[in-house]
């Protein structure tokens, strides 16, 4: 029979590195690491992902991967993704097999539970999964969410295996996004090229929030290229906003005409010194000094609005870096005092939403990490979030 998990079968020695699963059933093992193909589709237990011989655990190419356009950047058709070869290759781009169906499954059935759609998001729900059934890069994109969530539901081998299949999805559905997509072309299937960098943001921030947390300063770079390509994912959006808007499923969606109903109570109590620190800093230009002050009040404005019934809820506080200006990322990449500790207060508002898996314990490590690269003369305007961040 032919091995449809790898590339075409040629003639080839017998494998004597294979797992132990593929040499008891007589079959040729592709070696893929950590679940080999053959394991991965008939869903048996495969030593490479339990034994001794383990490669290095498993970490994912989403956040470095993605190369969709910067938002300071023209477009470009020529952009393309950096990814392990081995990952690209492990499935044909036109396979979908029994375990991806699993996956559907579990979306189509349970999305508007564990991915919080709210009233206002059900449209986009809906819109995610017709697209994903005529537009490939989308069927791809929307299975590597759904596997992401089902490593955080197992453990063990079982849980290395989705993170696995979710970062194998992504690459093939990037891969087929930037083969088959034009980011300044504003026709064609519009609402499949609005709904795949939408999804790509979520994994990419899910992966970012939990990724390796060994090096404070690492952590915070990671976040902020995170932040980085959401913007870029936006510029993409505003491309194809007019053309959106005559596709009667995703209008409501859009619409923002209810966005200024929103609960303006516990506003934090430090917020008035740290617009004061702002205001009086020395070693912000009047620009800087601008847009840290706006970014506090799409932040606020966003603490405000996830509370709106008629809002996105908490994806808009995953989203708030389509609202904060591009100059407050080049802040944060310098590491600026003053960026730093107005992002110490998205941690505390990620912090108070850590039920959702997507956020999980990540909002404290962002306060704690830049805790640690702030001098010390910076720590007294992280006393509060440090505290807030300490209550279970």
């Amino acid at each position: 029979m032919e091995n449809r998990v790898g590339k075409p079968r040629k003639f080839h020695k017998k494998s004597r590195n294979g797992c132990a699963e593929c040499k008891r059933r007589h079959v040729k093992c592709d070696e893929c690491k950590p679940l080999c193909g053959g394991c991965r589709i008939t869903q048996r237990p495969c030593s490479f992902a339990t034994g001794p011989g383990r490669s290095t655990p498993y970490t994912s190419p989403s956040v470095t991967s993605p190369e969709l356009p910067r938002p300071d950047e023209t477009p470009s058709t020529s952009t393309s993704p950096t990814y392990d070869a081995a990952v690209a290759t492990n499935y044909s781009n036109e396979l979908f097999t029994l375990e991806h169906l699993a996956v559907f499954h579990h979306v189509e059935q349970n999305m508007t539970e564990w991915l919080r759609i709210t009233k206002k998001m059900k449209p986009f729900a809906t819109a995610c999964i017709n697209s994903s059934l005529t537009c490939a890069y989308v069927m791809n994109q929307l299975l590597s969410v759904g596997a992401l969530h089902l490593s955080t539901t197992t453990s063990g081998a079982r849980s290395e295996s989705y993170r696995a299949l979710a970062a194998q999805l992504q690459t093939r559905g990037l891969v087929l996004f930037n083969n088959q997509t034009n980011p300044s072309e504003t026709g064609g299937d519009v609402v499949s090229r609005y709904i795949f960098p939408a999804l790509l943001d979520v994994a990419v921030l899910i992966t970012t929030l939990r990724g390796p947390r060994d090096e404070p300063g690492v952590f915070l770079d990671s976040l902020v290229e995170y932040f980085r390509l959401h913007r870029g994912s936006r510029v993409l959006g505003d491309v194809l906003w007019d053309a959106l808007q005559e596709s009667e499923l995703l209008r409501e969606f859009l619409d923002t005409t209810n966005e200024d109903d929103v609960d303006e109570e516990g506003q934090p109590s430090e917020w008035c010194a740290i617009a004061a620190l702002v205001e009086s800093s020395e070693g912000l230009s009047e620009r800087d000094i601008a847009t840290c002050k706006e970014t506090m009040g799409t932040l606020e404005y966003i603490r405000c609005w996830i509370r709106n019934p008629q809002s996105w809820g908490l994806h808009a506080l995953a989203g708030w870096t389509g609202m904060m200006p591009l100059e407050f990322v080049h802040l944060l990449q310098r590491r600026t005092p003053e960026a730093l500790i107005i992002l110490a207060y998205y941690g505390v508002m990620v912090h108070q939403h850590r039920d959702w898996w997507v956020f999980g314990d990540a909002g404290a490590h962002i306060v704690r990490s830049i805790s640690s690269v702030l001098g010390t003369s910076w720590k007294k305007w992280l006393v509060q979030p440090l505290e807030l961040v300490s209550l279970s």
